[in-house]
C-alpha cells in the first residue's frame, strides 16, 4: 500500500509555527522565573530553536512580552465570550463564577499575568503598552459582558452593581488568592480558595439565593 505523501510546510506555516512554540516556551518560563530572569536564550532554548530564529520572529524581549500577553488575552476573551454566548441566562451568573474560581486556581493564568505587571511597573519604557493591553482587554470582556447584562435584563434578572466594578473587583480578588495560594500552597487551602471566591462572587453579583 502506498503511503500518501506529508504534506510540506509553507514557509510562513513554518514560521507561524516556530513563532507559536516560542510563545508557549516563554509563558511558561515567565510564569517560573518572572519576566526579568528570562533570557532570549532561554526562550529559544526551551522551544528547540536558536537566537536566529527568536530575532527572526521578535525584534527584542518586550516584542515577546506583548505578545505573550496579547495571546492570553485572545484565550481568555474566546472563553469569556464561550460562556456568555453559550449560557441561558439563568445558568449565566454561575458559569460566570466558575470561570473566576477557576482563574484564581490557576498558576499559569494567573501568575503570569502578575509576572508580567511586575515587569512593567519596573521598566518604564514598556510600562504604557503592557498598561494598554490590559485596559483593552478589560474593554472587550465588559462589551462581551454587556451582552450578557442585557440577557438577564431580559429574563427579569439584574446585576447588584455596574459590570465595570463587578470585573475589576472580582478580578483583583482572583488574582490576590491566586498569589497567596501559590506562595505558600502548605498552608493555604486550594478548596478555600475557591469558596472564598465563590462566596464574593454571589454576594457582589446578587447570586446568592437565586440558584
Amino acid at each position: 500500500m502506498a503511503k500518501t505523501a506529508k504534506k510540506r510546510q509553507t514557509r510562513e506555516e513554518s514560521q507561524a509555527q516556530t513563532r507559536e512554540r516560542l510563545l508557549e516556551s516563554a509563558s511558561k518560563l515567565f510564569c517560573k522565573h518572572g519576566v526579568e530572569a528570562t533570557s532570549i536564550e532561554l526562550v529559544a532554548e526551551e522551544a528547540g530553536y536558536s537566537r536566529g530564529a527568536f530575532y527572526s520572529n521578535f525584534e527584542t524581549r518586550d516584542a515577546l512580552v506583548c505578545a505573550v500577553l496579547e495571546r492570553e488575552f485572545a484565550q481568555s476573551q474566546r472563553r469569556f465570550e464561550e460562556i456568555v454566548n453559550g449560557e441561558s441566562p439563568q445558568n449565566l451568573l454561575a458559569a460566570l463564577r466558575e470561570y473566576y474560581v477557576n482563574h484564581a486556581t490557576d498558576p499559569h493564568g494567573c501568575m503570569l499575568g502578575v509576572a508580567i505587571q511586575m515587569y512593567a511597573f519596573q521598566n518604564s519604557k514598556i510600562r504604557a503598552r503592557i498598561a494598554n493591553l490590559f485596559r483593552g482587554d478589560q474593554i472587550r470582556k465588559l462589551e462581551i459582558l454587556a451582552q450578557g447584562t442585557k440577557s438577564l435584563a431580559g429574563s427579569g434578572l439584574t446585576l447588584s452593581a455596574e459590570p465595570e466594578t463587578l470585573l475589576r473587583a472580582l478580578t483583583a480578588l482572583a488574582n490576590g488568592l491566586c498569589i497567596s495560594w501559590m506562595v505558600n500552597r502548605e498552608s493555604v487551602d486550594a478548596g478555600k480558595v475557591r469558596e472564598a471566591l465563590q462566596l464574593t462572587f454571589d454576594r457582589v453579583t446578587g447570586l446568592n439565593g437565586r440558584e
